[in-house]
């Protein structure tokens, strides 16, 4: 969420002026690529239910002043709710009372296996107030308008956009053959059984085929497959930090995501901003992002024949994958860099500033 909230500032000040953006975010926001003209107000926030953290959590009430005092004195147009800590939930309806605000419903349910029930909370607040809701696919908005208290005519699609992550300074590294990935945090929706089992497929016609599992999460449930074939996969299971999983995308042949089911995907747009080609299922805006025989190929979910077959046909055909590569950095730079995202957002922020005049002092 903060390499989305990045993405929004960047989308936002390129090619204008006159636009003053600041970030609310927790304290270990890093503010790397930042515009320089972006302001950045930190909060120590709890990210876990966690002993550990129980003083943080115990810092609530402090923090909550602090960032209204600090919001108030900044005195914004319009507040974008980027999903946001569930500390914000005793504030929703009063930042609502006094500025335009505007929500981005990443996903309209939760997906198979994960259980955030904080998050929904806020979600079900933010949806009932929120004077625009942004989705990022069509098929999110179908969804959205069926949720109680959405109208259609408080949402609008807005895709996500391209996250920024550090590319190496040097030399960047080179592609390892017959390497595939399949990144990103772990839960039961994205596949893994499908991924397992197309393997010994690959591998057949692809004796010297790799697989790199990377993400935080829970893979006990397929780790007696894992230990079958663990002389070609390799298991990273912990969370990546971003120079890490840039340089394992560079190194991979293919991105694979053998999903069930998806909203959207910055993993798909972050393999195409590396350059390489994806493998993904023909669910939600994954097929948005991935254009069959152009930028990557798409497959049936859950079908261990079609995925396999799909990844050899492209390990055998390396001048193919660098193509798709190549045309998937350009084509996702034209559709969701910030000269695509930015005039979408600002035109969308003039309409609820137009509709919620600002009404609160401006504090010095």
């Amino acid at each position: 969420m903060a390499h989305y909230a990045a993405m929004l500032s960047r989308s936002l000040c390129l090619g204008t002026t006159g636009v003053r953006v600041a970030l609310f975010v927790a304290d270990d926001f890093q503010r790397d690529g930042l515009p320089d003209g972006v302001q950045v107000f930190r909060y120590p926030v709890p990210h876990r239910l966690a002993v550990r953290e129980a003083r943080v959590w115990c810092r609530a009430p402090v923090v909550l002043n602090t960032f209204w005092r600090d919001l108030t004195r900044w005195c914004p147009d319009v507040v974008h709710f980027n999903s946001g800590h569930v500390w914000y939930l005793p504030l929703i309806r009063r930042i609502q009372r006094n500025y335009a605000t505007v929500y981005t419903l990443h996903d309209a349910h939760p997906h198979p296996g994960e259980s955030r029930w904080t998050g929904w909370l806020k979600r079900a607040a933010l949806l009932r107030r929120a004077d625009q809701i942004i989705v990022h696919s069509e098929a999110i908005r179908t969804q959205a308008i069926q949720l109680p208290g959405v109208q259609s005519a408080r949402t609008t699609v807005i895709p996500c956009g391209l996250l920024q992550l550090p590319m190496p300074k040097d030399q960047e590294p080179a592609e390892q053959a017959n390497q595939l990935v399949l990144p990103g945090r772990i839960y039961a929706y994205k596949g893994y059984e499908v991924m397992l089992e197309a393997l010994p497929r690959v591998a057949a016609a692809c004796p010297d085929v790799r697989l790199t599992i990377a993400g935080e999460g829970n893979l006990r449930p397929w780790m007696p497959v894992i230990q079958q074939q663990a002389d070609r996969i390799r298991v990273i299971n912990r969370f990546l930090a971003e120079e890490e999983l840039v340089q394992l995308m560079q190194m991979a042949s293919i991105v694979v995501l053998p999903y069930w089911e998806a909203s959207q995907s910055g993993v798909a747009l972050l393999a195409s901003a590396c350059g390489k080609p994806v493998i993904a299922s023909r669910v939600g805006a994954l097929a948005d992002v991935v254009e069959h025989g152009a930028t990557g190929l798409l497959v049936s979910a859950g079908r261990a024949d079609e995925l396999a077959d799909a990844i050899i046909d492209l390990l055998r055909d390396p001048s193919r994958r660098q193509s798709m590569g190549e045309a998937g950095k350009a084509l996702n730079e034209q559709r969701y860099g910030p000269d695509a995202i930015g005039p979408q957002l600002r035109e969308r922020y003039e309409r609820v500033i137009q509709r919620r005049p600002l009404t609160c002092p401006r504090l010095d």
